[in-house]
């Protein structure tokens, strides 16, 4: 089989599947994807804050104050109390801090966001 041969070969196979209802181009690969993500984590937007949420958000005084408690966040850990410190996680927190700028105190929309973060997450490893 010659090299023209092999190409029209390919060429067939690749339209074959293209004319399937099963065919997944990027497009639609990307929404099923995020379809999936929203059917499996979709119900935590109607959740409360939980476990550690009111430790690092509700309570850190550099969340509350929005976008002006970013520079501190960025020096300082993710949370503390009077015996303990919880590591540096710079990117939540600051996540967090604009959540409350914009959105104020707002559990649903801290879900919400975290829904979309994942999706975007798993549209990088796809």
């Amino acid at each position: 089989m010659g090299k023209a041969a092999i190409q029209k070969q390919k060429q067939d196979d690749s339209s074959h599947f293209q004319n399937k209802w099963f065919y997944l181009d990027d497009w639609r690969a990307k929404l099923l994807l995020a379809v999936t993500c929203i059917v499996c984590y979709g119900n935590t937007i109607f959740n409360e804050y939980s476990f550690d949420d009111e430790f690092a958000i509700t309570h850190n005084e550099y969340i509350q104050k929005g976008l002006a408690g970013i520079p501190d966040i960025l020096t300082s850990p993710y949370a503390s109390t009077e015996d303990k410190v919880v590591d540096y996680r710079p990117l939540p927190a600051i996540t967090f801090a604009i959540e409350h700028q914009f959105f104020g105190a707002n559990h649903h929309i801290s879900h919400f966001f975290n829904v979309v973060l994942f999706i975007c997450c798993v549209w990088l490893v796809f």
